[in-house]
């Protein structure tokens, strides 16, 4: 009976978690179409108008994605070279989710 208890437990917190997963990943998708993508493209790889004036990287580039959550963080919050800084106008839980999918868009 007591592990019978456990295993319910379980399950309903797995079930409860994982739908939040899955609307971060789907709110970061949102993020960065609303606020990333007119410079750095849908694919991350910089090829609009925008992307091509400023020189910016392709996120599939070995230089991005070797770099680690922590310094893309403090890209996107900071700003670097042309790109405005975020801090302030997104959450630091915002920051967070663009950065592991700016990771991700980088490895499609």
């Amino acid at each position: 009976m007591k592990n019978s208890l456990v295993i319910t437990a379980a399950v309903l917190i797995i079930g409860a978690i994982t739908p939040a997963v899955a609307a971060s990943a789907s709110d970061a998708a949102a993020l960065y179409s609303s606020k990333c993508s007119i410079c750095h493209g849908a694919d991350g790889k910089g090829a609009t108008a925008a992307g091509k004036a400023l020189g910016i990287h392709d996120y599939h580039a070995p230089e991005v994605q070797t770099k680690d959550d922590s310094e893309l963080q403090a890209t996107i919050g900071k700003g670097k070279n042309k790109m405005p800084s975020f801090a302030g106008k997104l959450t630091d839980e915002q920051i967070q989710a663009l950065a592991t999918y700016v990771k991700e868009l980088g490895k499609k």
